[in-house]
């Protein structure tokens, strides 16, 4: 009985191909636009994770100066606060497992490797020996090797000239990609290469990276604080002259906002599936005009309400579940093609794919409503009589 009438009602949707079609469209419009920018979204908090995940949780970042916030501890203002002294007092702790400084984001030592977690893609850090002994040697980011136009098979063994001094390239880093903590611009060289050439003896550290040892994760932060503010001679009034950045908190904050994003363009997408099914309810209430009078011979010959209800939303139910279908493939095909055609990652969720399915079969449910329980409340004498 389901089939004859899922046949009849295809049937019907036949007769009037182009009013079908057209408000097949709205709902594959809207059902693809979910499934798509889910997918997008998906993706982006993807990109999220994985940043998370090469940073580590177990690694912070201070600077010379002060903060506003999020993610970052002090209070307003600017300047140039951190020394080499900061550093030995920050690796003496044993809740550090490393500590690299790093003099204008170049100068630095061999413990940032492990810090940043900095795989190469061709040739090799330099060693402690090198940094021991102030060897001119440097590794390269990805983005300033692409700038310079070197790859990773040419890029090792050239020379660059910084200032007044040359510095023979060693190593190339990947791409990490990872926002303000990158390396990718950078030129990474050995402080004692640097120090009483291109900058003082006793140079200012633009930043720590601190690295936790095992098991310190929860008290190290605290511990470097409280040795900086030692070492700063703080009295405890004083607010701290220097800004502690914690990637878990920042990344948090990114993984929020791009999840409340998502949620946003999802409900906007999903607008278009309401008007989907104002288009449904439109095109049922126009076939119940044009066939009043089929509705009143069935009833004449024994049909009953319940099957004119039936009948109604049986077209208005396969109707939508075949542009929910359509939508679905379309929405599906456009995710998977959108990382081939743009730089942008996207991740296919197929329980969110089900469900927009589910609910525009839902949609033309309720939508089929009203205009099969009008076609039912027809008198059957009226609607013979109706030309």
């Amino acid at each position: 009985m389901i089939g004859e009438a899922v046949r009849l009602a295809a049937g019907r949707l036949r007769a009037n191909a182009l009013r079908s079609l057209l408000t097949v469209v709205g709902l594959v419009i809207g059902v693809g636009s979910v499934v798509t920018l889910v997918a997008v979204g998906n993706g982006s908090a993807a990109d999220v994770n994985d940043q998370f995940s090469r940073l580590g949780s177990n690694t912070m970042t201070v600077m010379g100066g002060r903060g506003f916030g999020g993610g970052i501890a002090g209070t307003a203002g600017s300047n140039q606060t951190l020394t080499l002294a900061d550093v030995e007092a920050v690796r003496r702790l044993d809740s550090v497992r490393a500590v690299a400084p790093l003099v204008q984001t170049q100068g630095t030592t061999t413990a940032i490797q492990s810090v940043d977690n900095l795989q190469l893609a061709g040739g090799a850090f330099f060693s402690s020996f090198a940094e021991g002994r102030g060897l001119k040697l440097a590794v390269l980011g990805a983005s300033l090797a692409a700038d310079l136009g070197l790859d990773a098979r040419g890029a090792v063994g050239t020379t660059l000239d910084v200032g007044t001094e040359r510095y023979q390239v060693v190593g190339l880093l990947k791409e990490t990609g990872q926002g303000a903590q990158s390396q990718d611009d950078s030129m990474l060289v050995p402080l004692d290469a640097i120090k009483g050439r291109l900058v003082s003896a006793s140079p200012s550290v633009s930043q720590l990276r601190v690295a936790a040892a095992d098991g310190a994760t929860d008290r190290y932060q605290g511990e470097v604080t409280a040795t900086l503010r030692t070492s700063h001679e703080l009295g405890p009034e004083d607010d701290n002259d220097f800004i502690t950045l914690d990637p878990t908190n920042l990344i948090e904050a990114r993984q929020a906002s791009s999840t409340n994003f998502t949620r946003l363009i999802t409900a906007i997408a999903a607008i278009s599936l309401i008007v989907g099914g104002i288009g449904v309810a439109n095109v049922m209430l126009v076939a119940v005009r044009e066939r009043i009078r089929e509705i009143g011979i069935r009833r004449a010959v024994g049909a009953r309400r319940r099957d004119i209800v039936a009948q109604f939303l049986t077209e208005a139910t396969v109707l939508s579940v075949i542009g929910g279908l359509l939508g679905v493939a379309a929405g599906l095909a456009l995710a998977y093609a959108l990382p081939h055609l743009t730089d942008q990652r996207t991740v296919v969720s197929y329980p969110a794919a089900a469900l927009a399915l589910a609910i525009s079969a839902l949609v033309g449910i309720l939508a089929g409503l009203g205009p099969a329980n009008q076609a039912a409340a027809l008198d059957p004498a009226t609607a013979l009589r109706h030309e």
